[in-house]
């Protein structure tokens, strides 16, 4: 049990130019003690049920991953609580998970055993047009998505051509030698999750990189503009630990999934962070008395190429975050809906029962806990 116990947050999932993109599978990986998969409705308490077991867990000295959903960052996909390796997931569309080993380490809580069904049904047409409507929404907030993608890739082509490579891979080097100097072995048994710091929600960016740093890591922040060069060279740290053998998280761009804003290395208590992140208000993630290395590769540029095209490059920025702005405002608009078939299932539901489930599954854990202790 930790004594510093604390709560880490990420999300799981993202509204992405490629739609909603799914990393669920990193929550737990394949080692964990028990997975409680919830399943029910709207409004169906899912993320309450979490929320009361996580503050339980944090009240008793232990570390909680929380898993926030991408579209309401208010609300939980999952939460992990990893030196005991149990996790409560959100197993509904669009992040269905099934269990792998039912009943020995999987369990599934259908919370619709505690609904009315009959008050449902008798708001069955407005239930089912709310939805259409919804998803209707969401469909036309992944297209401009989808549209910000290609303006992005625009953005960063003006300088994706006109770098300085030599002094690029001269700087990355440098960081590369101090960041690994120590490493000695090759570990074969080393671990990679994949996921999101920040996401396009209903109520705008949301950015929880601060969570994930501890105040005793190295910082080595890379900054610059689209297309100079920085992802790319977290992209290239990553993959360097990886062929270490070293475990990394890997934190990857909402917009372009492909692309890594952060990568941390918890072994070498470290962590490689791009500060100028696109969709990010705020880049603060850290005490800047942490940083260990600092590299702006917009000093790799040829600036005459980004001057010529510097009012193509404003037009493109322009273009971009309209397109991002106005999938917030979509993604918002069918949050709302969503919250209005919400209140049909907050209705029929008997929180009650809902509430004796949850307190059972909290004595399940923490004797969990007492067994790992």
């Amino acid at each position: 049990m930790s004594k510093d116990c604390k709560i880490r947050k990420v999300f799981p999932g993202g509204n992405t130019a490629r739609g909603f993109y799914s990393f669920f599978d990193y929550i737990t990986g394949d080692n964990y003690t028990r997975r409680y998969i919830i399943k029910g409705g709207p409004g169906a308490g899912k993320s309450t049920f979490m929320s009361g077991i996580s503050q339980h867990m944090l009240k008793h000295g232990f570390t909680v991953e929380e898993y926030r959903c991408a579209t309401d960052p208010d609300s939980l996909d999952a939460i992990f609580i990893p030196e005991i390796g149990v996790a409560l997931l959100d197993g509904t569309s669009p992040h269905a998970i099934e269990p792998r080993n039912p009943g020995i380490t999987d369990d599934i809580i259908w919370l619709g055993e505690y609904w009315d069904k009959s008050k449902l049904l008798k708001h069955k047409e407005e239930i089912l047009k709310l939805n259409k409507k919804a998803s209707k929404l969401f469909r036309i907030a992944f297209s401009h998505l989808k549209e910000a993608g290609v303006v992005y890739h625009e953005w960063r082509s003006y300088a994706q051509d006109d770098f300085n490579e030599e002094e690029y891979n001269i700087a990355l080097k440098q960081v590369i030698d101090d960041l690994f100097k120590n490493v000695t072995e090759v570990n074969y048994n080393a671990k990679h999750s994949h996921f999101f710091a920040s996401a396009i929600s209903g109520k705008g960016i949301y950015n929880y990189t601060q969570s994930l740093i501890e105040p005793t890591y190295k910082v080595y922040a890379f900054s610059g503009m689209p297309g100079s060069g920085v992802q790319k060279a977290i992209g290239r740290i990553a993959q360097q630990a990886q062929e270490f053998g070293i475990s990394t998280e890997q934190y990857h761009c909402p917009i372009d999934v492909d692309e890594l804003d952060m990568v941390i290395i918890p072994s070498l208590k470290s962590v490689v962070v791009n500060i100028n992140q696109v969709l990010s208000k705020d880049n603060s993630f850290f005490d800047y008395k942490q940083i260990k290395a600092y590299v702006n590769f917009d000093d790799y540029l040829d600036y005459r190429t980004i001057y010529e095209f510097s009012d193509d490059i404003e037009e493109a920025k322009k273009r971009f975050y309209h397109l991002i702005n106005r999938a917030i405002d979509l993604i918002s608009r069918a949050k709302v809906i969503h919250g209005q078939v919400e209140k049909y299932y907050i209705d029929a539901m008997d929180f009650e029962k809902v509430n004796v489930k949850r307190q059972k599954i909290l004595e399940e854990i923490m004797e969990l806990a007492k067994i790992k202790d």
